[in-house]
């Protein structure tokens, strides 16, 4: 395969991530609130259980994809000349996200798999809330990311995708706050969660894209023996 094309691909990785990630996360129905009763939680989990097994095997896949993509992002920052350090960082935060949201569903998977189903609603309120937890602090590991890429990107970013990447950073941030907050709008689940996660996904899709579209453009210009 020639090199270019290996290039693209290992961007649009990016868009796979986000993909199969969100599908992840929602194909469950509605993340549970920390206002639900342990009844409540209890009774969803059940009701969902194949939908939350099959949820954990999609993280798997997205973290197939992740590596791919985290690597065309540092070989494009590297062609870039951009400084080392945020780049590190980038890539560290990424995986801190990853790995609480692996946590986090784990957690949802231990409550689905069979003790949601057996009546022991105070170990699925305990899953659940931890399972909660760590899908929230993934938000600070993707902030981390988009704010490592952002600076050590600077200029080489389009300047819309660079401000979009510092509202997105605002928002995970700031939406984290359901970590100890129960009020209806920012609690787990509430709108101001979900609300704060969407600049994020989106902001790491478009950066695949910008990736993809900069390939293209070095195929165009490539030597003969590298297009």
């Amino acid at each position: 395969m020639p090199e270019v094309r290996r290039r693209q691909l290992a961007a649009s990785a990016g868009l796979a991530f986000v993909a199969v990630d969100a599908l992840a996360l929602f194909l469950p129905g509605r993340p549970p609130k920390a206002s639900d009763s342990a009844r409540h939680l209890a009774d969803a989990l059940a009701a969902h259980r194949s939908e939350v097994l099959v949820g954990l095997y999609l993280v798997g896949l997205a973290v197939i994809a992740l590596p791919f993509f985290l690597g065309s992002v540092r070989s494009w920052l590297a062609r870039e000349g951009a400084d080392e350090g945020p780049a590190i960082a980038a890539t560290g935060g990424a995986i801190v996200a990853v790995g609480a949201q692996l946590i986090g569903l784990v957690l949802f998977y231990g409550a689905a798999f069979k003790v949601a189903g057996q009546g022991q609603d105070a170990v699925v309120r305990a899953l659940t809330d931890g399972g909660n937890a760590g899908i929230e602090i993934s938000k600070f590991g993707f902030a981390t990311f988009i704010a490592g890429v952002c600076l050590a990107g600077g200029d080489a970013l389009p300047s819309a995708l660079r401000r979009s990447g510092l509202v997105s950073v605002a928002a995970l941030t700031v939406s984290a706050v359901a970590l100890f907050s129960e009020g209806r709008l920012t609690q787990f689940g509430g709108p101001l969660d979900l609300a704060g996660a969407a600049p994020g996904i989106l902001w790491v899709a478009a950066l695949s894209v910008v990736l993809v579209s900069r390939e293209s453009m070095r195929a165009t210009t490539a030597e003969p023996g590298l297009a």
